[in-house]
């Protein structure tokens, strides 16, 4: 709603599927971060891998530079990280209208689950281990 109503930035698509695609984007990122605390051994080890995923995510979100630009592999790596499939989704649904690869936002849920699975499972064994 900031977007649109401060900056001015056209709004042709749903709400509704925009919403949907924040939401999910949020679920898949507090995954992530779940699972890179939980795998680091320090608070200190914990910043570090925050601002690995973080540097990471700027780069090989597509928001800077187009997926088009990286080599095949590292493209396709990339959608391992929920904020270039966040980005993708919305450029189409905000400026184009229309979710032209919906199979994205499928894949971003997916992503959310197994994010959180992983978090639950690594918890788990933390717990009973120790």
């Amino acid at each position: 709603a900031g977007l649109t109503l401060v900056l001015g930035v056209p709004m042709v698509g749903s709400w509704l599927t925009v919403l949907t695609v924040v939401v999910s984007l949020l679920w898949a990122s507090v995954g992530l971060g779940f699972l890179v605390s939980l795998l680091a051994n320090t608070d200190s080890q914990a910043v570090q891998y925050a601002m690995l995923v973080l540097l990471a995510s700027i780069f090989f979100s597509g928001f800077l530079l187009s997926l088009e630009r990286f080599h095949v592999v590292m493209a396709w790596s990339a959608h391992a990280l929920p904020v270039t499939n966040g980005v993708v989704l919305l450029r189409d649904e905000m400026l184009r209208g229309q979710l032209i690869q919906p199979l994205t936002l499928w894949l971003l849920l997916l992503l959310a689950v197994m994010l959180f699975a992983a978090s639950a499972r690594v918890y788990r064994l933390r717990l009973y281990s120790g």
